[in-house]
């Protein structure tokens, strides 16, 4: 059984794999790794054992029986150690239908200790039965006994051993008939090589390369996925610090941006900056994709979109000059729906594009809520030579326009309902934000509420701008 392999072995095996990308040395987090995996191995080979032994140990129960019938315990000292063998085997046997739940149990120190407990029991009743069977049978039981060396020291492939297997035990009835036993001793003989052959082989196929190797291949890749999630944290920080962390807050405009990120990466991002002219440029954007690719595209969105806002006049030509770069070599056919605006804190107007995003929300003052419909211009990214459009919008003071991804839109509960247009209605509906910070935040509380016990499956992205009135220059604050 895998359990008799030492876990020092199973170490050395996995340090000095000659294979490609052999790991280094483990430390005590990953040996335990490695018992957890070969106590679950252990737990399938006794699950197989059981069933292969449940009809050998009903034979047996016939056997006793029948010698009990015919006096031969009361005759026979070996057929009452026999018998105390037999009970043993069948105790262990049933003892080990408590591991046959279909459901995986938890593996932990106590479950391991039973799991081997329960082997050790089981194997060493198939080593009581091989060695009485000598003293009862003479040499035809010594052809068991090479079957159970055979099975645990040669290390054969599964299949392999079954085909030996079926042989030997096919040679060890034509010897039986041979000697004269009879049909019945054939029978009981049968039985008994039955419970040794499947039940060591078994036990060899826990001892093989074979069941090492899944163990060891196992672990590998347990450990590449742990690899993995590292590499997947580390681009989702790096894709945070590349967010704006200063947001300009004064009696002029307030701005904020929010981003939670999803378990994986993400391609949601947002980014503002100021013009020369005095005007503020701001951006929300979500790629069609998730995890490192999505997250890479996003970020090279952000540095195109930057550069293109900044040097072209009208932000609509900037969006052309964005879109052609975004096609340019887009193998992937990657795209990017994306909300780009320029905004003049002094007069509180507004020149917006939207280019497959959201559309974006207005708190009037007073007056309730407003969609804005900007006119509707494809995503970012699908095809070249395309133009974009522009909507001219008036904020007065105390109006908050607000961009949310598909993050907050396609968030679900625990019936499966989306949080959808209406609840963003409900949430902003008679809202008293003293600033941008304050409505994302009353926004995201609202969809962490209505997703309560679900999983976030896409990153929470928001950004808000509310407009004062007053011109006295923005200072900058940190988030």
């Amino acid at each position: 059984m895998l359990g008799a392999v030492h876990i020092k072995s199973l170490v050395t095996r996995l340090t000095h794999l000659n294979s490609p990308g052999a790991l280094p040395p483990l430390s005590s987090a990953e040996i335990e790794a490695v018992q957890t995996a070969k106590a679950r191995h252990n737990l399938r080979m006794a699950r197989f054992t059981v069933a292969a032994a449940l009809i050998p140990s009903f034979g047996l129960v016939l056997v006793d029986i029948d010698r009990y019938r015919q006096g031969l315990l009361h005759q026979s000292l070996l057929y009452q150690a026999l018998l105390v063998v037999h009970v043993f085997f069948i105790a262990a046997t049933v003892s080990g239908l408590r591991y046959m739940p279909l459901r995986e149990p938890v593996i932990g120190p106590n479950q391991v200790r039973g799991l081997n407990r329960f082997l050790i029991a089981f194997l060493g009743s198939i080593v009581a039965l091989s060695l009485f069977g000598i003293l009862e049978r003479g040499s035809t039981t010594i052809l068991s006994i090479a079957l159970m060396l055979m099975n645990l020291v040669f290390r054969l492939p599964i299949r392999m051993l079954v085909v030996v297997n079926v042989v030997l035990l096919t040679t060890a009835c034509l010897l039986r008939l041979g000697y004269g036993g009879g049909f019945s001793s054939v029978v009981v003989g049968l039985l008994e090589l039955i419970t040794l052959s499947l039940v060591t082989m078994i036990a060899g196929a826990g001892l093989s390369r074979q069941m090492t190797t899944i163990v060891l291949n196992e672990f590998r890749e347990s450990r590449g996925k742990q690899a993995l999630q590292s590499e997947l944290d580390i681009a989702a920080r790096m894709q945070l610090m590349l967010l704006p962390r200063h947001w300009p807050d004064s009696s002029a405009f307030s701005l904020f941006g929010l981003m939670q990120p999803a378990r994986d990466v993400g391609g949601d991002f947002f980014d503002h900056f100021a013009l020369e002219d005095g005007r503020h440029v701001m951006s929300i954007a979500d790629v069609c994709d998730k995890g490192v690719a999505a997250g890479l595209f996003g970020m090279m969105c952000k540095s195109v979109s930057r550069s293109a806002l900044i040097q072209s006049d009208d932000i609509a030509e900037a969006f052309t000059a964005i879109n052609s770069e975004l096609c340019h070599d887009n193998d992937e056919a990657m795209f990017v729906t994306f909300a780009g605006m320029t905004y003049d804190p002094q007069s509180g107007r507004v020149r917006l594009v939207n280019a497959g995003h959201i559309d974006p929300l207005i708190l009037r003052a007073g007056q309730g809520l407003e969609w804005v419909r900007a006119p509707r211009c494809p995503a970012l990214g699908m095809r070249p030579g395309r133009r974009f459009e522009a909507l001219d919008l008036q904020l007065n003071p105390g109006d908050v326009l607000l961009f949310m991804t598909d993050g907050v839109l396609e968030a679900v509960n625990r019936e499966g309902e989306q949080f959808g247009v209406s609840r963003v209605e409900q949430a902003m509906q008679g809202l008293q934000a003293r600033d941008a910070r304050e409505c994302i935040q009353a926004l995201v509380d609202a969809v962490h509420r209505f997703a309560s016990g679900v999983e976030q499956f896409d990153d929470l992205t928001c950004l808000a701008l509310m407009h004062r009135g007053d011109s006295i220059p923005a200072t900058q604050t940190t988030s």
